[in-house]
């Protein structure tokens, strides 16, 4: 991602060294995990964009709270129009968020609502609505008297979601880990390809408050972000000390959130271990043979939504010696 529209990529310093520096990171994951003979193929093969950030595409109902409705109308500004709906009393947010699609399509765009899994503090979970142009491009949500309020229903929470990278990126804690804070649904659900098969990974300057350099999105926390790698250039330049790339594909490929000494022994040598920094041969690079047998059950050819499939592999054959 570049940290701002136009502005210069994440790492790299301009689009083909950020394309460079990504596809060594890919390398060095994929090192990490032949352990296990998972390949991602030729890395000069795997397609890498430079991005600008997305604009204000994604309307949030429920955000957080998740409180149903109470009754009031919402309405939000997009090109020279206003598309409005009215809330009827008891509707849970994604009820709403549905009948708002069915207005921005009257409208004549094109609009998805896609729910998120309910938050710990969450009475319903939220949805987000995420609109377009029919050519696919994104179009640009704004209040109708620019000072950000959308609802005017007592209850339901409805807040247009807005990505600034120039600032850090605000990132999940423990409450809303399994739905993402909403800069981070804006950011990632404009990018999101659709194929439950592939991983996206996402390069960003940097997280918010500091201490956090990759997090990952997994199917088995019932979000609607799944399979999806996010790490900072922090997390670029701490390579093989930390191998913050591979670590975090692991959560994906494990399809696990946890980490092993979040419940057993602290093992810094292993690949997934919490707080493993070293970049000498004892480093978090290890991987287990029962972390491998996981992957191809999680994620292998008969996962319920394969990530890998099968590589396979013959005898090597020689050429017979002759005597000279």
């Amino acid at each position: 991602m570049r940290a701002s529209v136009g502005g210069s990529p994440s790492i790299g310093g301009s689009e083909a060294g950020a394309t460079l520096a990504l596809r060594a990171e890919l390398g060095n994951a994929a090192a990490v995990w032949g352990e296990c003979g998972v390949s991602f193929g030729p890395v000069s093969a795997i397609p890498v964009r430079v991005l600008d950030p997305p604009p204000a595409h994604l309307l949030a109902f429920g955000d957080d709270l998740g409180l149903p409705a109470s009754g009031g109308r919402v309405e939000v500004k997009v090109g020279r129009g206003v598309v409005s709906v009215e809330s009827r009393a008891g509707e849970s947010p994604e009820e709403v968020a549905h009948d708002a699609a069915r207005a921005f399509e009257r409208a004549g765009y094109v609009a998805l609502v896609s729910p998120n899994a309910r938050v710990a503090s969450g009475a319903y979970h939220s949805a987000d609505l995420l609109v377009r142009r029919h050519d696919g491009t994104l179009v640009s949500l704004e209040s109708l008297h620019g000072d950000g309020v959308v609802s005017h229903d007592a209850s339901l929470s409805v807040r247009i979601g807005s990505v600034d990278l120039s600032d850090g990126l605000t990132h999940f804690g423990d409450v809303d880990s399994v739905a993402g804070t909403l800069e981070e649904r804006t950011l990632l659900k404009a990018l999101d390809d659709g194929d439950p098969r592939t991983i996206e990974v996402v390069v960003i300057p940097y997280f918010a408050g500091g201490g956090r350099i990759g997090e990952s999105f997994i199917g088995s926390d019932r979000s609607s972000l799944r399979n999806i790698v996010l790490f900072d250039r922090a997390g670029v330049r701490a390579r093989r000390s930390s191998l913050t790339l591979a670590h975090e594909l692991g959560h994906v490929l494990l399809d696990v959130p946890g980490h092993p000494d979040d419940y057993g022994v602290d093992t810094p040598t292993r690949l997934m271990d919490a707080d493993a920094s070293d970049a000498s041969p004892f480093g978090p690079r290890r991987l287990t043979l029962a972390e491998c047998a996981r992957v191809v059950r999680e994620s292998g050819p008969d996962a319920r939504s394969p990530l890998l499939g099968d590589w396979p592999l013959t005898p090597l054959t020689y050429p017979p010696l002759t005597e000279h």
